[in-house]
Parts: C-alpha cells; structure tokens; sequence
C-alpha cells in the first residue's frame, strides 16, 4: 500500500487529520519498517502531488512476522 493510502486511512480512522497527525503516521509506519513487521517496496516521486508533490513516496507490505503479530495480536485482545 503507498504511504499516501496508509496516511489518509490512519488520519480518518484516529481523527488525526492534520499536517502534524500525517507526520506521525508517516513516522510511525518508518518505524515499523525498523521493527521488520513491515517492508519497503517500490519508491517513486510524486509527480502528481499525491501526497507531497515532488518528494519520495513508499510503497510498503506487511512481512511475515509483521502478519504473524497482526494475527497473534487479533486473537490476544479479540478482534476480528
């Protein structure tokens, strides 16, 4: 999924819509780049100012043992 889609999802769903709530995302979705729960994909420049009009935009995808946590984590607090 491109930062921009993670971005606007995450923003809508925690009422985090703001310049300030997007750098968090951002940030916390490097993060779990660090934690190997997710990993990088395809880079390219956002021409057509998707997210930020002239900058670097990530693809990223969920590794294994990032899905093996969402999963072990679905059944520990009962999500679905």
């Amino acid at each position: 999924m491109w930062i921009q889609d993670i971005v606007t999802k995450l923003e809508m769903e925690y009422d985090m819509n703001s310049k300030h709530g997007g750098a968090m995302i951002n940030y916390d979705v490097v993060e779990l780049v660090s934690a190997g729960m997710v990993k990088e994909g395809d880079c390219k420049i956002d021409e057509d100012g998707l997210y930020h009009k002239g900058k670097l935009i990530t693809c990223y995808s969920l590794t294994d043992y990032g899905m093996d946590t969402l999963c072990d984590l679905k059944v520990k607090v009962g999500g679905h």
